[in-house]
């Protein structure tokens, strides 16, 4: 019997047919983002997430939910896990029929993209290094 896999991106395609998953998935591009690069960083370094606490000064429970990418960051929490861990982060968000002539392609060649555009075309951009 012959199965026939699909990949991430094939299910993702399909499931972004649905508006509201659409419009969820828009709206926490950044708060992935975010929540993978802590992760990778706690991986990298062998940190739990209350000794991450530590070096950011924040609680465990705030790193979880940093980290479960469900909120969106406020731009104090990204300037704190940028000072505090050395991680870079740029957000471009741009019109639908808009280019953008000061974004490179290092930021596009980030640790971590994220890329969405939105059901009305706009385009977000996140890279986190």
């Amino acid at each position: 019997m012959k199965s026939h896999l699909r990949s991430a991106s094939d299910v993702l395609e399909r499931q972004l047919l649905d508006p509201e998953l659409r419009m969820r998935w828009e709206r926490t591009t950044l708060s992935r983002a975010v929540a993978l690069r802590l992760v990778l960083y706690r991986a990298e370094h062998g940190l739990s997430q209350s000794a991450l606490g530590c070096l950011v000064g924040m609680s465990q429970p705030a790193i979880a939910r940093i980290e479960a990418g469900e909120r969106v960051p406020t731009v104090e929490t990204l300037l704190r896990l940028s000072d505090a861990l050395s991680i870079e982060f740029l957000l471009d968000i741009r019109p639908a029929n808009g280019t953008s002539s000061w974004v490179s392609a290092e930021a596009e060649a980030a640790a971590i993209v994220e890329t969405v555009t939105t059901e009305k075309g706009s385009r977000l951009l996140v890279a986190v290094n």
